[in-house]
């Protein structure tokens, strides 16, 4: 027995009513409920004829469109001959004045013959079976000649469900597989940077180009100083005497929108303006009017007038790229913001973000459902964390080294209130 229907949900109660009642499945298939389906019901229909295996034909239809009239005229010229039960749904849409949309694209009765009573009326006049409800149409399956069910006496009680599933790595009897390739081939390769990147990316990568950035944003990014809070709280930690788990969490804790967190910020404010189709100019109103900071712009010691040596190395990928829609948006953000103060520039977070999402965009093939997923998922924001950890492991061990003993501060650099 063949299962077709335009709806996908629909379709699995209807292999229960099919399996349920001692039936037989050759196939099932849903066509959905779209104005213009990749696969047309009138097609479905004559696979299911073609079909050795299919001796009857099951038929969820809806309200909307005119495909169950081709079915009609397809049994008239004799081009489909095999028994179909059927069900159209929607008929309480014929009790409103006008015409209502339902869930699907095509459920909508535009006129007096795409309603569902009408499309009824025609495949019964066929010779089709047509169930005037869903308890009906499980009652008439019910009564078509059972077919000979092989039982399969298997015993399957030894196997459970996984818990979970991973794409990245793997137990091999070659060893061990990361993304794909045993880390004994990673190893004759040599390039972290290639490793890293297939693992942010899921697979690997198809440029070197996107390669060659990631190795530049993490030499670029291992570290700025003991000073900052990630790496003060990693040095306080370690001096303190805890292990270098515990103090490497500590600098983790850190990353936020106020430190290190902002790359994902900037990708947001690129790909939202760039996908609206917004000109820089609105994007800093927009930002101005609700007294909002605009991710990726502004650096406390950096200006316009004194530029950040990192940027002018990370700005050299322009020309490497097929595209560079993100940068160039970012970069007319940056025109005007710094007009209206020096030190609004476009920072490492923001030509990280735009960067990276014309590398994936042009070089990795990524659409922008694919880009926004990986927004939400942190992904750009890894790229600070990955060579970041390094920086803070290396500032542990630094203070390991040296044991200065544990950090506390002078009372002079605390105001106290109480």
């Amino acid at each position: 027995m063949a299962i077709l229907s335009a709806s996908g949900g629909m379709i699995n109660e209807l292999i229960t009513m099919v399996a349920s009642s001692s039936h037989g499945l050759s196939f099932a298939l849903c066509f959905g409920g779209d104005r213009f389906p990749a696969t047309a019901p009138r097609d479905a229909f004559l696979a299911a004829e073609a079909d050795p295996d299919t001796k009857h034909i099951v038929y969820y239809g809806e309200l909307g469109g005119t495909d169950e009239y081709e079915i009609v005229e397809l049994i008239k010229d004799g081009k489909l001959t095999k028994p179909i039960t059927a069900y159209i749904a929607g008929v309480i849409g014929e009790s409103f004045a006008s015409p209502v949309q339902f869930g699907h694209a095509k459920a909508l009765a535009g006129s007096k013959s795409e309603t569902a009573s009408s499309k009824r009326e025609a495949l019964s006049g066929a010779g089709v079976t047509v169930a005037v409800s869903i308890g009906e149409l499980a009652a008439a399956i019910g009564q078509l000649a059972k077919d000979d069910i092989v039982t399969n006496d298997s015993d399957f009680s030894y196997r459970n469900a996984s818990l979970f599933t991973s794409t990245i790595s793997a137990e091999t009897p070659d060893g061990y597989a990361f993304v794909g390739k045993s880390l004994q081939d990673w190893s004759s390769e040599g390039d972290i940077a290639m490793q890293i990147t297939a693992g942010l990316l899921g697979r690997p990568p198809r440029s070197a180009v996107t390669v060659d950035l990631v190795r530049t944003i993490f030499l670029l990014s291992v570290d700025h100083g003991p000073q900052v809070s990630g790496a003060l709280n990693t040095i306080v930690t370690a001096r303190a005497g805890k292990g270098i788990v515990d103090s490497l969490a500590a600098g983790l804790m850190t990353i936020g929108p106020r430190f290190g967190g902002a790359v994902s910020d900037a990708a947001r404010e690129w790909f939202d303006g760039v996908s609206k189709g917004l000109q820089p100019a609105e994007l800093v109103e927009t930002r101005a009017r609700s007294k909002q900071l605009i991710g990726g712009i502004g650096h406390k010691k950096y200006r316009l007038d004194l530029p950040d040596p990192r940027t002018t190395i990370l700005a050299g990928f322009r020309d490497r790229l097929k595209d560079s829609t993100y940068f160039d948006f970012a970069k007319g953000v940056e025109y005007i913001t710094t007009q209206k103060k020096g030190n609004l520039i476009l920072n490492v977070d923001g030509h990280i973000a735009a960067l990276m999402l014309d590398a994936l965009a042009t070089e990795e093939g990524y659409d922008k459902r694919e880009l926004d997923q990986l927004i939400a998922a942190d992904f750009f924001n890894a790229l600070f964390v990955i060579p970041r950890t390094v920086g803070f492991v290396s500032h542990y061990l630094d203070q390991k080294r040296l044991d200065e003993g544990l950090f506390r501060l002078p009372d002079d650099d605390i105001l106290l209130m109480g």
